[in-house]
């Protein structure tokens, strides 16, 4: 087990154990967190409503498919959805804003934004968030930013914090103690919380007079790497190829679907893929969408990957509804 695992497996049980020594460093963190938390701004950009979606722990948390499953929503709306990001792991990522098209590569801009754009938004990419909620702005109705949270110079309207619901807030402490980037009293300010999978954090907990709501990432189609054409289940054992922030999940959802594997090759979150990467696979390649959208070029020809789709109740679309409504008129 590398030093990075075993740390984030500290991460995650009731004691940070050896990890206390670096409580000094923790504490650095928390008055690091504080001052940047005072210049929190709300409001709107150019009179464009900005909803961040984010989390305050390392690490995936779902915010993907909860993106994309509010894109859809205020596209059914017939509004014009924006997504701003930093594009992480992306060579275009710095402090210009790019937009992205087609013709861009998860090596240039990074994963997540291809499949924001691949659902209809427009997406646009920079460092430094404000900038390019600026320009989007000048082309969109609805703004969200994909893990925003803590750019506190990008002026936002609605914050949605989204937790994982099987590893909850870890061992409560901060980096890099513990996984949290922001106490969790950070909560109290935000508007709506989403718990990905498992069971409530905060039930007990008023978040900023809004509710909690559970959502569940479901799969959804099975498609071809190279082409996303629509495929079948495959009927001999796979091989799993995943880099995300918890593979185990992705193990979960392969089951759900009662697809047979017989290998899972994990790479870090947000990994470059070479071709290489796919030697080791002794049997038709299964690969998230995330990851999919980087190797269409380099990925055996048969590799399959399942689509993902956020389920929420419709309490939560009508509470942010509301939410907005309010905001909107608040901030005007």
């Amino acid at each position: 087990m590398s030093l990075k695992q075993s740390i984030v497996n500290q991460w995650y049980q009731r004691s940070p154990g050896m990890l206390r020594l670096l409580t000094p460093l923790s504490w650095l963190v928390e008055k690091r967190v504080a001052k940047r938390f005072s210049q929190r701004q709300l409001g709107l950009v150019n009179g464009v409503p900005v909803i961040v979606i984010g989390n305050i722990s390392v690490g995936g948390t779902g915010k993907t498919p909860l993106i994309g499953s509010l894109i859809a929503h205020f596209q059914a709306k017939n509004l014009r959805v924006g997504v701003i990001t930093r594009g992480y792991g992306g060579a275009l990522s710095g402090q210009q804003v790019v937009k992205v098209n087609s013709d861009h590569t998860a090596t240039e801009v990074g994963d997540e934004p291809l499949i924001h754009l691949c659902r209809g938004a427009a997406v646009f990419l920079c460092t430094q968030r404000a900038k390019a909620a600026e320009l989007a702005s000048r082309e969109c109705d609805i703004i969200l930013a994909d893990d925003g949270l803590q750019h506190y110079s990008l002026v936002r309207t609605i914050e949605v914090c989204v937790l994982d619901g099987d590893r909850g807030l870890g061992n409560g402490h901060l980096l890099p103690v513990g996984p949290l980037r922001e106490p969790a009293s950070r909560l109290d300010s935000c508007d709506i919380a989403v718990v990905n999978h498992g069971e409530q954090i905060l039930a007990e907990k008023s978040i900023a007079h809004h509710a909690e709501f559970a959502m569940k990432v479901a799969p959804g189609e099975l498609r071809s790497v190279r082409d996303n054409g629509v495929a079948v289940q495959p009927a001999n054992r796979v091989t799993l190829v995943s880099g995300i922030g918890n593979p185990a999940r992705f193990e979960d959802t392969v089951n759900s679907l009662g697809i047979e594997w017989d290998q899972h090759i994990r790479f870090g979150d947000h990994h470059a893929y070479r071709a290489f990467d796919f030697d080791e696979a002794e049997s038709q390649v299964l690969m998230t969408e995330k990851d999919a959208v980087k190797v269409a070029s380099m990925a055996p020809a048969s590799s399959l990957y399942i689509t993902i789709k956020a389920e929420l109740s419709s309490d939560f679309y009508t509470q942010l509804d509301a939410l907005l409504n309010h905001k909107q008129q608040e901030f005007s």
